[in-house]
């Protein structure tokens, strides 16, 4: 359920750049090609060591989408390994066009943390700009954290192919929204020390 959402809101724009570029650190299992030619429609849902190396993984990452469309597409009925007090740990999966290639595993700390990080995400400033290039759009979502560095924000967004004179506007937006963030009173004691004049301002 939560790889339905978190994909959906991929899909409709709802989370930010930021959030929408995130590695999860995987394990991969190697397939066994040769074993897999004679593999049964009902033994392909199951994890089974004749299918896949279990003996040999690779610590590797996977991106946030790839993996929900792993989830959501899997071919394999998504399993779980437990520890001896029978605890979830981490699941596996691989989708019908991975099943020849590799098989992933990522642990439930992993995963959760990036549901958190999905959770806590709130986007605070959206662009949608047309490349007069290439007539392509590009969209630049960003949230509250990316107000802490702006300049290395305006570094990572240079690799989306935006204009100086784009960047240069956000870089504008981003400065004052930073101002407007600071100036903001952090308690309730603070806006009861506030003078009605500072208020109007």
């Amino acid at each position: 359920m939560s790889a339905f959402t978190v994909r959906l809101l991929l899909d409709a724009n709802k989370l930010s750049d930021r959030i929408g570029s995130l590695n999860l650190k995987v394990d991969f299992y190697p397939a066994k090609i040769e074993a897999q030619k004679n593999v049964s429609p009902l033994d392909k849902r199951f994890i089974d060591e004749r299918y896949f190396d279990l003996a040999s993984p690779t610590s590797s990452s996977i991106s946030l989408r790839r993996l929900t469309n792993q989830l959501i597409h899997s071919a394999v009925v998504v399993a779980f390994s437990y520890d001896n007090a029978n605890r979830a740990l981490g699941f596996f999966v691989v989708s019908d066009n991975d099943y020849e290639k590799r098989l992933c595993y990522c642990s439930l700390k992993e995963w959760s943390s990036v549901v958190e990080a999905v959770a806590d995400d709130d986007v605070i400033y959206a662009l949608i700009h047309k490349d007069p290039k290439t007539g392509k759009c590009i969209t630049v979502k960003l949230a509250a954290s990316d107000l802490i560095d702006i300049d290395a924000t305006l570094s990572r967004l240079k690799s989306k192919g935006l204009s100086p004179d784009i960047l240069d506007a956000i870089r504008k937006n981003l400065t004052r929204m930073a101002t407007e963030e600071s100036a903001r009173p952090d308690s309730a004691a603070d806006l009861n020390d506030m003078t009605p004049e500072s208020l109007d301002a």
